[in-house]
């Protein structure tokens, strides 16, 4: 039977069940390689018990979790001895078969033929390799999804800021020219001298001294501040009652 060769120069060595052959095998391929291991390794190797298979690199073997004693070299029949006989019964088998067809031709040509004689010829046939095949697995890729698609980022957002819309600046009474807002969101920001002033945001078309109003800004005194408008889009026009000089803007946010 084969097992792993114990001089760790092949994969498989042939065991005939008393010693170790000649016979070698690498990778499902034989060939003839002289075991040369000493002679008493050799015999632990040939003589071990039923079932048990040598350490490879190894000079020793276990049996288990003992360790196996090698018993004295026995005397056998060499590999190449081993040969010869085979080649030598291989030619007696192929002289006998030629032998039978010539007697079995004669016999049809009114010939005697041989009389059936069982001839009994011991061969020994050399060990089979064992042929490893080779099977490539072929792993499937597995079915991954493909990845989400992102949605397509949006364009940088500017942040919107106060701009100034309108601007005056003066003293005492003024009534400006209209201007227009386009944002709900705007605011008034002002200051003023020494006095006192009042500040009206009015929609174009809008009488102060008919239809009155309340101011957007009213102080005394020196005043600098900003106030928020509450004024949708469209036209309007500033109107200052003061007593002193004064400046103002209109920003809206945009």
């Amino acid at each position: 039977m084969w097992r792993p060769d114990p001089e760790s120069r092949h994969e498989l060595r042939y065991h005939d069940g008393q010693q170790w052959t000649e016979h070698v095998s690498d990778r499902g391929t034989g060939s003839i390689d002289p075991i040369e291991t000493s002679p008493s390794v050799r015999a632990a190797h040939d003589h071990g018990p039923g079932g048990w298979t040598p350490a490879i690199g190894s000079s020793s073997a276990l049996w288990g979790n003992r360790a196996w004693q090698p018993e004295a070299p026995r005397t056998g029949v060499s590999g190449a001895k081993v040969v010869a006989i085979t080649i030598a019964c291989s030619l007696a088998a192929l002289l006998l078969g030629i032998g039978i067809g010539v007697a079995g031709t004669s016999d049809k040509t009114g010939v005697t033929a041989i009389g059936d004689t069982s001839t009994s010829v011991a061969t020994s046939s050399l060990p089979v390799v064992p042929t490893f095949a080779t099977t490539v697995l072929t792993t499937a890729a597995p079915n991954t999804p493909p990845p989400p698609t992102q949605p397509p980022t949006a364009a940088a957002t500017k942040p919107k800021t106060y701009q100034q819309a309108f601007a005056a600046q003066g003293e005492r009474e003024k009534r400006t020219e209209t201007f227009a807002l386009t944002s709900s969101t705007s605011r008034l920001v002002y200051s003023a001298g020494d006095g006192g002033t009042a500040i009206y945001v009015l929609e174009e078309g809008r009488s102060l001294e008919k239809g009155g109003g309340s101011p957007e800004v009213s102080c005394l005194g020196v005043c600098k501040d900003q106030t928020q408008l509450a004024k949708p889009p469209g036209r309007y026009y500033v109107e200052v009652n003061s007593t002193t000089t004064w400046s103002l803007a209109i920003e809206e946010l945009r």
